[in-house]
């Protein structure tokens, strides 16, 4: 691997961080993980993550509904 793709890893990294932790627009994100063209972005984050930034974010936002579903559950007990 070189020195372009680690960074590449490393922006798209940051930016599962800030998707999950952050209500920022995505193409807010992409700016400030140092790719300001939003499609070129958003065919980089596709082409690591398999999925679209937004895409990515519904999904965490599901999972996390889930946990803390599941946690109020045992916290009723």
């Amino acid at each position: 691997m070189g020195i372009s793709e680690h960074i590449r890893r490393m922006r798209v990294k940051v930016a599962c961080d800030l998707l999950r932790n952050t209500e920022d627009r995505v193409s807010d994100i992409a700016t400030e993980v140092g790719i300001p063209d939003y499609n070129y972005f958003t065919k980089v984050f596709k082409k690591a993550m398999g999925v679209t930034p937004r895409e990515y974010r519904k999904s965490m936002r599901k999972q996390i509904q889930k946990r803390t579903k599941k946690v109020l559950f045992f916290m009723r007990k």
